[in-house]
Protein backbone atom coordinates (compact mmCIF):
# COMPACT_ATOMS: atom_id res chain seq x y z
CA UNK A 1 0.00 0.00 0.00
CA UNK A 2 1.67 3.45 -0.78
CA UNK A 3 1.63 5.89 1.50
CA UNK A 4 -1.13 8.33 -0.03
CA UNK A 5 -3.21 5.41 -0.75
CA UNK A 6 -2.45 4.76 3.48
CA UNK A 7 -3.39 8.24 4.37
CA UNK A 8 -6.37 8.35 2.42
CA UNK A 9 -7.80 5.00 4.11
CA UNK A 10 -7.03 6.85 7.68
CA UNK A 11 -8.85 9.81 6.70
CA UNK A 12 -11.92 7.65 5.84
CA UNK A 13 -11.71 5.41 8.61
CA UNK A 14 -11.48 8.91 10.81
CA UNK A 15 -14.74 9.66 9.32
CA UNK A 16 -15.83 5.93 11.20
CA UNK A 17 -14.07 6.85 13.94
CA UNK A 18 -16.70 10.12 14.30
CA UNK A 19 -19.48 8.17 14.15
CA UNK A 20 -18.17 5.35 16.22
CA UNK A 21 -18.03 8.14 19.15
CA UNK A 22 -21.60 9.21 18.49
CA UNK A 23 -22.38 5.59 18.62
CA UNK A 24 -20.61 5.69 22.12
CA UNK A 25 -22.73 8.56 23.15
CA UNK A 26 -26.22 7.39 22.20
CA UNK A 27 -25.14 3.67 24.37
CA UNK A 28 -24.51 6.24 27.31
CA UNK A 29 -28.10 8.13 26.83
CA UNK A 30 -30.37 5.44 25.63
CA UNK A 31 -31.31 4.22 29.39
CA UNK A 32 -32.68 7.75 30.14
CA UNK A 33 -33.95 8.60 26.51
CA UNK A 34 -33.91 6.23 24.17
CA UNK A 35 -35.64 8.06 20.99
CA UNK A 36 -32.86 10.69 21.20
CA UNK A 37 -30.68 7.69 21.36
CA UNK A 38 -32.48 6.44 17.87
CA UNK A 39 -32.17 9.55 16.04
CA UNK A 40 -28.67 9.99 16.89
CA UNK A 41 -27.25 6.68 15.98
CA UNK A 42 -29.23 6.77 12.49
CA UNK A 43 -26.92 10.08 12.04
CA UNK A 44 -24.00 7.65 12.68
CA UNK A 45 -25.42 4.75 10.13
CA UNK A 46 -25.61 7.84 7.40
CA UNK A 47 -22.34 9.01 8.00
CA UNK A 48 -20.86 5.70 7.84
CA UNK A 49 -22.61 4.72 4.73
CA UNK A 50 -21.65 7.73 2.93
CA UNK A 51 -17.85 7.28 4.78
CA UNK A 52 -18.30 3.88 2.50
CA UNK A 53 -19.69 5.52 -0.74
CA UNK A 54 -17.52 8.35 -1.11
CA UNK A 55 -15.03 6.06 -0.62
CA UNK A 56 -15.85 3.71 -3.40
CA UNK A 57 -16.18 7.03 -5.36
CA UNK A 58 -12.83 8.07 -4.81
CA UNK A 59 -11.71 4.93 -7.20
CA UNK A 60 -15.12 4.02 -8.61
CA UNK A 61 -13.63 1.68 -11.62
CA UNK A 62 -11.61 -0.12 -8.87
CA UNK A 63 -14.13 -0.07 -6.06
CA UNK A 64 -16.71 -0.89 -7.91
CA UNK A 65 -18.43 -4.06 -5.78
CA UNK A 66 -17.56 -2.02 -2.95
CA UNK A 67 -19.66 0.95 -4.46
CA UNK A 68 -22.84 -1.73 -5.42
CA UNK A 69 -22.81 -3.52 -2.38
CA UNK A 70 -22.90 -0.14 -0.49
CA UNK A 71 -26.03 0.58 -2.87
CA UNK A 72 -28.29 -2.67 -2.27
CA UNK A 73 -27.29 -2.06 1.17
CA UNK A 74 -28.84 1.16 1.14
CA UNK A 75 -31.90 -0.16 -0.87
CA UNK A 76 -32.53 -3.61 0.92
CA UNK A 77 -31.85 -2.15 4.92
CA UNK A 78 -31.24 1.55 5.09
CA UNK A 79 -33.56 3.37 2.28
CA UNK A 80 -36.95 2.44 4.32
CA UNK A 81 -35.26 4.41 7.69
CA UNK A 82 -34.73 7.30 5.45
CA UNK A 83 -37.95 7.92 3.83
CA UNK A 84 -40.01 6.89 6.15
CA UNK A 85 -41.30 10.47 7.17
CA UNK A 86 -42.96 10.83 3.63
CA UNK A 87 -45.41 7.40 3.84
CA UNK A 88 -48.74 7.81 5.04
CA UNK A 89 -48.51 4.84 6.13
CA UNK A 90 -45.26 4.36 7.99
CA UNK A 91 -44.12 7.57 9.24
CA UNK A 92 -43.68 6.70 12.83
CA UNK A 93 -41.51 4.66 14.42
CA UNK A 94 -38.50 5.06 11.80
CA UNK A 95 -40.04 2.93 9.67
CA UNK A 96 -40.41 -0.47 12.26
CA UNK A 97 -43.96 -0.42 12.82
CA UNK A 98 -44.80 -2.57 15.45
CA UNK A 99 -41.32 -3.43 16.66
CA UNK A 100 -39.89 -2.24 20.36
CA UNK A 101 -37.44 0.52 20.03
CA UNK A 102 -34.77 -1.43 21.85
CA UNK A 103 -34.92 -3.67 19.26
CA UNK A 104 -34.94 -0.52 16.39
CA UNK A 105 -32.10 0.69 18.29
CA UNK A 106 -29.65 -2.77 18.25
CA UNK A 107 -30.61 -2.89 14.35
CA UNK A 108 -29.11 0.56 13.97
CA UNK A 109 -26.18 -0.67 15.96
CA UNK A 110 -25.34 -3.67 13.26
CA UNK A 111 -26.01 -1.34 10.37
CA UNK A 112 -23.15 0.81 12.01
CA UNK A 113 -21.20 -2.05 12.67
CA UNK A 114 -21.05 -3.70 9.45
CA UNK A 115 -20.57 -0.94 7.26
CA UNK A 116 -17.40 0.48 9.11
CA UNK A 117 -16.33 -3.58 9.48
CA UNK A 118 -16.97 -4.09 5.72
CA UNK A 119 -14.68 -0.78 5.20
CA UNK A 120 -12.11 -2.07 6.68
CA UNK A 121 -11.94 -5.65 5.32
CA UNK A 122 -12.08 -4.02 1.79
CA UNK A 123 -9.12 -1.98 2.99
CA UNK A 124 -6.97 -4.53 4.46
CA UNK A 125 -7.04 -6.71 1.95
CA UNK A 126 -4.44 -6.58 -0.58
CA UNK A 127 -4.24 -3.68 -3.18
CA UNK A 128 -4.07 -3.95 -6.77
CA UNK A 129 -0.38 -3.28 -8.42
CA UNK A 130 -2.20 -1.08 -10.70
CA UNK A 131 -4.99 1.02 -11.44
CA UNK A 132 -5.97 -0.56 -14.89
CA UNK A 133 -4.55 -3.86 -16.38
CA UNK A 134 -3.98 -4.11 -19.77
CA UNK A 135 -3.96 -7.85 -21.10
CA UNK A 136 -1.01 -7.72 -23.30
CA UNK A 137 1.15 -5.56 -20.54
CA UNK A 138 -0.02 -5.48 -17.02
CA UNK A 139 -1.52 -9.51 -16.38
CA UNK A 140 0.51 -12.35 -16.01
CA UNK A 141 0.57 -14.42 -18.93
CA UNK A 142 -0.17 -17.47 -17.13
CA UNK A 143 -3.49 -16.41 -15.89
CA UNK A 144 -5.09 -15.98 -19.31
CA UNK A 145 -6.49 -18.56 -21.37
CA UNK A 146 -5.28 -19.21 -24.66
CA UNK A 147 -7.48 -16.81 -26.99
CA UNK A 148 -8.60 -19.57 -29.25
CA UNK A 149 -9.44 -21.75 -26.54
CA UNK A 150 -11.21 -19.19 -24.62
CA UNK A 151 -13.37 -18.11 -27.71
CA UNK A 152 -14.37 -21.66 -27.84
CA UNK A 153 -15.74 -21.27 -24.52
CA UNK A 154 -17.41 -18.54 -26.12
CA UNK A 155 -18.98 -20.39 -28.51
CA UNK A 156 -20.03 -22.96 -26.48
CA UNK A 157 -21.28 -20.65 -24.40
CA UNK A 158 -24.12 -18.44 -25.99
CA UNK A 159 -24.85 -21.35 -28.20
CA UNK A 160 -26.43 -23.37 -24.53
CA UNK A 161 -27.85 -19.67 -23.43
CA UNK A 162 -29.93 -19.36 -26.55
CA UNK A 163 -30.69 -22.56 -26.69
CA UNK A 164 -32.20 -22.90 -22.89
CA UNK A 165 -33.11 -19.73 -23.40
CA UNK A 166 -36.86 -21.10 -25.21
CA UNK A 167 -37.24 -22.94 -22.20
CA UNK A 168 -36.78 -20.53 -19.50
CA UNK A 169 -39.22 -18.43 -20.97
CA UNK A 170 -41.73 -21.72 -21.29
CA UNK A 171 -41.19 -21.64 -17.16
CA UNK A 172 -41.58 -17.73 -16.64
CA UNK A 173 -45.22 -17.94 -18.92
CA UNK A 174 -46.08 -21.27 -16.95
CA UNK A 175 -45.59 -19.31 -13.73
CA UNK A 176 -47.44 -16.01 -14.76
CA UNK A 177 -50.69 -18.16 -16.03
CA UNK A 178 -50.58 -19.99 -12.79
CA UNK A 179 -50.23 -16.71 -11.10
CA UNK A 180 -53.46 -15.03 -13.32
CA UNK A 181 -55.52 -18.39 -12.64
CA UNK A 182 -54.67 -18.95 -9.02
CA UNK A 183 -53.16 -16.45 -7.00
CA UNK A 184 -49.46 -15.33 -5.65
CA UNK A 185 -49.92 -16.82 -2.51
CA UNK A 186 -50.77 -20.18 -3.77
CA UNK A 187 -48.22 -20.11 -6.41
CA UNK A 188 -45.87 -19.86 -3.55
CA UNK A 189 -46.94 -22.40 -1.56
CA UNK A 190 -48.69 -25.14 -4.04
CA UNK A 191 -46.73 -24.32 -7.58
CA UNK A 192 -45.35 -27.18 -9.06
CA UNK A 193 -43.97 -27.13 -13.00
CA UNK A 194 -45.62 -29.49 -15.39
CA UNK A 195 -42.96 -29.60 -17.42
CA UNK A 196 -40.79 -32.10 -18.06
CA UNK A 197 -37.55 -32.41 -15.85
CA UNK A 198 -34.99 -31.82 -18.83
CA UNK A 199 -36.44 -28.48 -19.66
CA UNK A 200 -36.28 -27.44 -15.96
CA UNK A 201 -33.04 -28.28 -16.03
CA UNK A 202 -32.37 -26.59 -19.20
CA UNK A 203 -34.46 -23.22 -17.80
CA UNK A 204 -31.92 -23.01 -15.09
CA UNK A 205 -28.62 -23.07 -17.38
CA UNK A 206 -29.68 -19.74 -19.30
CA UNK A 207 -28.64 -17.66 -16.74
CA UNK A 208 -25.51 -19.59 -15.60
CA UNK A 209 -24.72 -19.86 -19.02
CA UNK A 210 -24.77 -16.29 -19.78
CA UNK A 211 -22.70 -15.49 -16.68
CA UNK A 212 -20.17 -18.33 -18.45
CA UNK A 213 -20.21 -16.25 -21.58
CA UNK A 214 -19.50 -13.15 -19.75
CA UNK A 215 -16.49 -14.83 -18.43
CA UNK A 216 -14.47 -14.99 -21.47
CA UNK A 217 -14.30 -11.73 -21.36
CA UNK A 218 -16.17 -10.95 -24.98
CA UNK A 219 -15.59 -7.83 -26.89
CA UNK A 220 -17.65 -5.07 -26.12
CA UNK A 221 -19.53 -4.35 -30.37
CA UNK A 222 -19.83 -8.20 -30.18
CA UNK A 223 -21.47 -8.83 -26.92
CA UNK A 224 -24.64 -6.03 -26.73
CA UNK A 225 -26.98 -7.78 -28.74
CA UNK A 226 -26.43 -10.75 -25.99
CA UNK A 227 -26.72 -8.39 -22.84
CA UNK A 228 -29.92 -6.45 -23.98
CA UNK A 229 -31.50 -10.00 -24.60
CA UNK A 230 -30.68 -11.05 -20.98
CA UNK A 231 -31.93 -7.38 -19.45
CA UNK A 232 -35.20 -7.91 -21.50
CA UNK A 233 -35.68 -12.21 -20.74
CA UNK A 234 -35.16 -10.88 -17.05
CA UNK A 235 -37.37 -7.52 -17.45
CA UNK A 236 -39.84 -10.66 -18.45
CA UNK A 237 -39.33 -12.36 -15.09
CA UNK A 238 -41.21 -9.50 -13.04
CA UNK A 239 -44.39 -11.12 -14.85
CA UNK A 240 -44.11 -14.11 -11.94
CA UNK A 241 -44.14 -11.69 -8.95
CA UNK A 242 -40.50 -12.54 -8.13
CA UNK A 243 -38.08 -9.07 -8.14
CA UNK A 244 -34.78 -10.82 -7.07
CA UNK A 245 -34.13 -12.33 -9.98
CA UNK A 246 -34.51 -8.57 -11.97
CA UNK A 247 -32.45 -6.84 -9.41
CA UNK A 248 -29.85 -9.41 -9.13
CA UNK A 249 -29.21 -9.25 -13.15
CA UNK A 250 -29.38 -5.08 -13.10
CA UNK A 251 -26.42 -5.22 -10.34
CA UNK A 252 -24.56 -8.24 -12.17
CA UNK A 253 -24.96 -5.95 -15.15
CA UNK A 254 -23.86 -2.90 -13.82
CA UNK A 255 -20.57 -4.43 -12.42
CA UNK A 256 -19.76 -6.27 -15.35
CA UNK A 257 -19.54 -3.36 -16.99
CA UNK A 258 -16.96 -1.44 -14.05
CA UNK A 259 -15.38 -4.79 -14.16
CA UNK A 260 -14.73 -4.27 -18.19
CA UNK A 261 -13.47 -0.20 -17.27
CA UNK A 262 -11.11 -2.09 -14.74
CA UNK A 263 -9.15 -3.82 -17.60
CA UNK A 264 -8.55 -1.20 -19.75
CA UNK A 265 -9.04 -3.03 -23.00
CA UNK A 266 -11.88 -0.96 -23.88
CA UNK A 267 -13.31 2.18 -22.97
CA UNK A 268 -17.13 0.28 -21.43
CA UNK A 269 -17.94 3.24 -19.46
CA UNK A 270 -19.18 5.84 -21.63
CA UNK A 271 -21.69 9.02 -22.18
CA UNK A 272 -24.05 6.43 -24.16
CA UNK A 273 -24.47 3.93 -21.54
CA UNK A 274 -24.44 6.79 -18.92
CA UNK A 275 -27.58 7.89 -20.78
CA UNK A 276 -28.89 3.92 -21.03
CA UNK A 277 -28.59 3.64 -16.88
CA UNK A 278 -30.00 6.78 -16.63
CA UNK A 279 -33.39 5.65 -17.94
CA UNK A 280 -32.84 1.80 -17.07
CA UNK A 281 -33.40 2.76 -12.91
CA UNK A 282 -36.73 4.55 -13.50
CA UNK A 283 -38.01 1.80 -15.64
CA UNK A 284 -36.58 -0.30 -12.81
CA UNK A 285 -37.71 1.22 -9.99
CA UNK A 286 -41.12 1.38 -11.27
CA UNK A 287 -41.36 -2.39 -12.81
CA UNK A 288 -40.34 -3.79 -8.88
CA UNK A 289 -43.10 -1.43 -7.26
CA UNK A 290 -45.52 -2.45 -10.01
CA UNK A 291 -44.59 -6.17 -9.52
CA UNK A 292 -44.60 -5.57 -5.48
CA UNK A 293 -48.30 -4.14 -5.81
CA UNK A 294 -49.75 -6.41 -8.50
CA UNK A 295 -48.94 -9.99 -6.83
CA UNK A 296 -51.01 -9.14 -3.92
CA UNK A 297 -53.90 -8.88 -5.99
CA UNK A 298 -54.26 -4.94 -5.97
CA UNK A 299 -54.27 -3.42 -9.59
CA UNK A 300 -51.62 -0.99 -9.89
CA UNK A 301 -51.77 2.72 -10.99
CA UNK A 302 -48.60 5.08 -11.55
CA UNK A 303 -48.50 8.22 -9.91
CA UNK A 304 -45.42 9.69 -10.30
CA UNK A 305 -41.56 8.86 -10.64
CA UNK A 306 -41.00 10.73 -6.88
CA UNK A 307 -43.98 8.65 -5.67
CA UNK A 308 -42.53 4.94 -7.48
CA UNK A 309 -38.85 5.66 -5.68
CA UNK A 310 -40.62 6.49 -2.37
CA UNK A 311 -42.44 2.95 -2.54
CA UNK A 312 -39.64 1.51 -3.79
CA UNK A 313 -37.72 2.52 -1.04
CA UNK A 314 -40.33 1.46 1.25
CA UNK A 315 -41.39 -1.39 -0.50
CA UNK A 316 -37.64 -3.12 -0.56
CA UNK A 317 -36.15 -1.73 3.02
CA UNK A 318 -38.64 -4.42 4.94
CA UNK A 319 -35.43 -6.37 5.27
CA UNK A 320 -34.73 -3.78 8.23
CA UNK A 321 -37.51 -5.37 9.96
CA UNK A 322 -36.45 -8.60 9.57
CA UNK A 323 -32.61 -7.63 11.16
CA UNK A 324 -34.98 -6.28 13.94
CA UNK A 325 -36.85 -9.61 14.47
CA UNK A 326 -33.58 -11.22 14.87
CA UNK A 327 -33.17 -8.99 18.31
CA UNK A 328 -36.22 -10.08 19.66
CA UNK A 329 -36.09 -13.39 18.88
CA UNK A 330 -31.88 -14.33 19.15
CA UNK A 331 -32.89 -15.23 23.27
CA UNK A 332 -35.28 -17.92 21.97
CA UNK A 333 -33.31 -19.75 20.60
CA UNK A 334 -30.86 -22.36 22.77
CA UNK A 335 -27.29 -22.53 21.36
CA UNK A 336 -25.86 -21.70 17.77
CA UNK A 337 -28.24 -22.65 15.13
CA UNK A 338 -25.95 -21.67 12.17
CA UNK A 339 -28.32 -19.61 10.24
CA UNK A 340 -25.26 -17.96 8.19
CA UNK A 341 -24.21 -21.21 7.35
CA UNK A 342 -28.16 -21.82 5.79
CA UNK A 343 -27.11 -22.23 2.12
CA UNK A 344 -24.05 -24.42 2.55
CA UNK A 345 -26.45 -27.03 4.73
CA UNK A 346 -28.87 -26.92 2.08
CA UNK A 347 -26.62 -27.09 -0.82
CA UNK A 348 -25.73 -30.65 0.72
CA UNK A 349 -29.60 -31.58 1.94
CA UNK A 350 -30.58 -30.68 -1.69
CA UNK A 351 -27.88 -32.82 -3.42
CA UNK A 352 -29.00 -36.02 -4.77
CA UNK A 353 -25.59 -37.61 -4.79
CA UNK A 354 -24.69 -36.47 -1.67
CA UNK A 355 -28.05 -37.78 -0.64
CA UNK A 356 -27.78 -41.41 -2.31
CA UNK A 357 -24.45 -41.42 -0.04
CA UNK A 358 -25.47 -40.13 2.99
CA UNK A 359 -29.36 -39.28 3.35
CA UNK A 360 -30.06 -36.22 5.50
CA UNK A 361 -33.71 -34.87 6.25
CA UNK A 362 -35.08 -32.59 4.05
CA UNK A 363 -37.42 -29.85 5.27
CA UNK A 364 -40.23 -28.55 2.82
CA UNK A 365 -41.14 -24.53 2.84
CA UNK A 366 -44.09 -23.51 4.94
CA UNK A 367 -43.74 -26.68 7.32
CA UNK A 368 -42.89 -26.06 11.23
CA UNK A 369 -40.16 -28.60 10.72
CA UNK A 370 -37.99 -26.30 8.59
CA UNK A 371 -38.80 -23.57 10.67
CA UNK A 372 -37.79 -24.79 13.81
CA UNK A 373 -35.10 -27.57 13.25
CA UNK A 374 -33.64 -26.42 10.21
CA UNK A 375 -30.92 -23.17 10.14
CA UNK A 376 -33.19 -21.51 7.60
CA UNK A 377 -33.46 -18.08 9.53
CA UNK A 378 -36.13 -16.58 6.52
CA UNK A 379 -38.64 -19.93 7.96
CA UNK A 380 -37.75 -19.38 11.13
CA UNK A 381 -38.17 -15.68 11.39
CA UNK A 382 -41.07 -15.94 8.91
CA UNK A 383 -42.86 -18.19 11.65
CA UNK A 384 -42.90 -16.56 14.84
CA UNK A 385 -43.74 -13.16 13.16
CA UNK A 386 -46.19 -13.89 10.68
CA UNK A 387 -47.10 -17.49 11.77
CA UNK A 388 -50.73 -18.06 9.46
CA UNK A 389 -49.40 -15.98 6.94
CA UNK A 390 -46.44 -18.38 7.22
CA UNK A 391 -48.71 -21.69 6.47
CA UNK A 392 -50.23 -19.71 3.59
CA UNK A 393 -47.20 -19.36 1.88
CA UNK A 394 -46.04 -15.65 2.68
CA UNK A 395 -42.16 -15.35 4.22
CA UNK A 396 -40.32 -12.19 5.55
CA UNK A 397 -37.06 -13.29 3.49
CA UNK A 398 -33.78 -13.15 5.38
CA UNK A 399 -30.20 -10.47 5.59
CA UNK A 400 -27.24 -11.61 6.69
CA UNK A 401 -27.12 -8.79 9.30
CA UNK A 402 -29.77 -10.54 10.91
CA UNK A 403 -28.27 -14.42 10.42
CA UNK A 404 -24.83 -13.26 11.85
CA UNK A 405 -26.40 -12.02 14.90
CA UNK A 406 -28.52 -14.63 16.06
CA UNK A 407 -25.03 -17.28 15.45
CA UNK A 408 -22.77 -14.58 17.13
CA UNK A 409 -24.14 -11.35 18.23
CA UNK A 410 -22.06 -8.13 17.42
CA UNK A 411 -19.03 -9.93 17.38
CA UNK A 412 -20.83 -11.98 14.38
CA UNK A 413 -21.84 -9.10 12.10
CA UNK A 414 -18.57 -7.50 12.74
CA UNK A 415 -16.12 -10.35 11.85
CA UNK A 416 -18.40 -10.94 8.62
CA UNK A 417 -18.81 -7.73 7.34
CA UNK A 418 -14.84 -7.71 7.51
CA UNK A 419 -15.07 -11.08 5.55
CA UNK A 420 -17.70 -9.46 3.06
CA UNK A 421 -14.97 -6.51 2.78
CA UNK A 422 -12.61 -8.75 2.45
CA UNK A 423 -14.47 -10.82 -0.82
CA UNK A 424 -15.13 -7.34 -2.61
CA UNK A 425 -12.04 -6.67 -3.03
CA UNK A 426 -10.62 -10.37 -4.13
CA UNK A 427 -13.23 -10.99 -6.05
CA UNK A 428 -12.57 -7.78 -8.37
CA UNK A 429 -8.90 -8.05 -7.85
CA UNK A 430 -9.53 -11.73 -9.26
CA UNK A 431 -11.80 -10.52 -12.12
CA UNK A 432 -9.39 -7.76 -13.53
CA UNK A 433 -6.07 -9.72 -12.95
CA UNK A 434 -7.15 -12.95 -14.31
CA UNK A 435 -8.24 -14.34 -17.59
CA UNK A 436 -9.21 -17.80 -17.04
CA UNK A 437 -12.31 -19.24 -17.91
CA UNK A 438 -13.41 -21.39 -14.80
CA UNK A 439 -12.01 -19.16 -11.85
CA UNK A 440 -13.50 -16.36 -13.73
CA UNK A 441 -17.13 -17.73 -14.08
CA UNK A 442 -16.95 -18.73 -10.58
CA UNK A 443 -15.89 -15.18 -9.27
CA UNK A 444 -19.33 -13.62 -11.44
CA UNK A 445 -21.22 -16.24 -10.14
CA UNK A 446 -20.22 -15.40 -6.51
CA UNK A 447 -20.04 -11.46 -7.05
CA UNK A 448 -23.93 -11.60 -8.38
CA UNK A 449 -25.18 -13.31 -5.27
CA UNK A 450 -22.83 -11.15 -2.90
CA UNK A 451 -24.07 -7.48 -3.90
CA UNK A 452 -27.57 -9.43 -2.60
CA UNK A 453 -26.92 -10.79 0.61
CA UNK A 454 -28.42 -7.71 2.62
CA UNK A 455 -31.55 -9.18 1.70
CA UNK A 456 -30.23 -13.40 1.28
CA UNK A 457 -28.16 -15.52 3.04
CA UNK A 458 -24.82 -14.79 4.15
CA UNK A 459 -23.20 -17.84 2.56
CA UNK A 460 -25.13 -17.92 -0.12
CA UNK A 461 -22.63 -16.64 -2.53
CA UNK A 462 -19.89 -18.85 -1.23
CA UNK A 463 -22.12 -21.45 -2.66
CA UNK A 464 -23.20 -20.08 -5.91
CA UNK A 465 -21.55 -21.61 -8.75
CA UNK A 466 -21.73 -25.02 -7.16
CA UNK A 467 -25.42 -26.53 -6.81
CA UNK A 468 -25.13 -29.54 -9.75
CA UNK A 469 -26.98 -27.30 -12.02
CA UNK A 470 -24.19 -25.31 -12.29
CA UNK A 471 -21.57 -27.47 -12.65
CA UNK A 472 -23.17 -29.50 -15.48
CA UNK A 473 -23.36 -26.47 -17.55
CA UNK A 474 -20.01 -25.72 -16.99
CA UNK A 475 -19.21 -29.52 -17.66
CA UNK A 476 -21.07 -29.18 -21.02
CA UNK A 477 -19.11 -26.11 -21.89
CA UNK A 478 -15.53 -27.51 -20.96
CA UNK A 479 -16.13 -31.06 -22.64
CA UNK A 480 -17.76 -29.22 -25.49
CA UNK A 481 -14.57 -27.08 -26.25
CA UNK A 482 -12.42 -29.60 -26.00
CA UNK A 483 -14.42 -31.36 -28.71
CA UNK A 484 -14.33 -28.61 -31.03
CA UNK A 485 -10.80 -27.73 -30.08
CA UNK A 486 -9.14 -31.16 -30.61
CA UNK A 487 -11.29 -31.40 -34.11
CA UNK A 488 -9.81 -27.94 -35.25
CA UNK A 489 -6.12 -29.32 -34.50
Amino acid sequence: MTSARFKENIGFLALDIIAGGLVIWTYVIQKDDLEQAINLIRIAVYLSWFTNIFYALKDVVQRFAFMLFNVAFFILLLGRTAFFMFSDRLNYNWGFENIYMDSVYATFVMMYISLTAMLLGFMITKENKSQTFSLSKNVNKSNVANPEKLNEYRKIAIWIYYLAMPFAYAIIFEKYTYISTHSYVNYYLEYKTNMPVFIVALSNMCTIAFCAYLATYPEKTKCKLHIMSFAIMTGVSLLTGGRADFVKAFLLLLAYFFLREATGEEKWIDKKMVITMSIAVPLLVVGTVATATIRLGEAYSFESIGDSFLSFFLSNGVSAKVVAFSVELKETVTGVKFYSLYSITDLFRNNKLIQFIHPFQIYYSGTVEKALQSNSYASFVSFSKIYDAYFRGNGLGTSYLAELYMDFGYIGVALGSILIGFSLKSITRALVKEKRFVPSWIYIMMLRQLIYIPRDCFSSYIVAAFNVTSILTILIILLGTKVLYRHKK
